[in-house]
Formats: C-alpha cells, structure tokens, sequence
C-alpha cells in the first residue's frame, strides 16, 4: 500500500520506505 505511494509521490518523504 505505502510502495505504491512511496514509489510516486512519498518517494521524496520516505525513499526508505520505497526500498523496504
């Protein structure tokens, strides 16, 4: 759920999570 967001937009918040 959080990649899919992460992987747009909160890519600049949490690249971490991006990874994780």
């Amino acid at each position: 759920m959080i990649l899919g967001i992460a992987g747009s937009t909160g890519e600049k918040m949490h690249p971490v999570e991006k990874k994780a």
